[in-house]
């Protein structure tokens, strides 16, 4: 039988705990990220049914109003805001899909894209005629956000 000194043993079983993390489990290796990681804007609230209204008085932010927009595989939620003929108007927009969204109208000057799983500032001045503005996604059909200038 051969004999295992004292120190020897200790040393043993320092790596044995040391390897192993406080759990017992035998700890995960570390590996180099090239790149920094991807982040998914947070969604703290399901999306508000279709056709949900959102008013003008959602956020107000000084003279500018700020609207939260989410985009996703059924549409925009909200699908319809009233602002008034000029305001300035900040929309935090986050595309909750998998695909690529976007916001385009002629008439009302709107023009904004958001990749999958990303948030985007969009600032926005309403247009001074009083009408209903269609604002669509030009890579979806039927997803539309309608703004009520009034």
């Amino acid at each position: 039988m051969k004999k295992i000194s004292l120190p020897a043993l200790a040393l043993g079983v320092v790596v044995l705990i040391t390897a192993c993390g406080p759990s017992g489990k035998a700890a995960a290796p570390e590996t180099a990220q090239t790149s920094p990681p991807e982040t998914t804007p947070a969604v703290t609230e399901a999306p508000a049914p279709a056709g949900e209204e959102t008013p003008a008085s959602s956020g107000e932010l000084g003279e500018v109003l700020v609207i939260e927009l989410k985009m996703h595989t059924n549409g925009y939620d909200p699908s319809l805001i009233r602002v008034k003929p000029g305001s300035q108007v900040r929309f935090n927009i986050s595309n909750i899909d998998v695909e690529l969204h976007d916001l385009w109208s002629r008439r009302a000057k709107f023009d904004v894209e958001v990749s999958a799983n990303r948030s985007k500032i969009y600032d926005w001045t309403a247009p001074q005629q009083k009408r209903t503005y269609v604002v669509e996604c030009t890579l979806h059909e039927g997803l539309i956000l309608e703004i009520i200038v009034e």
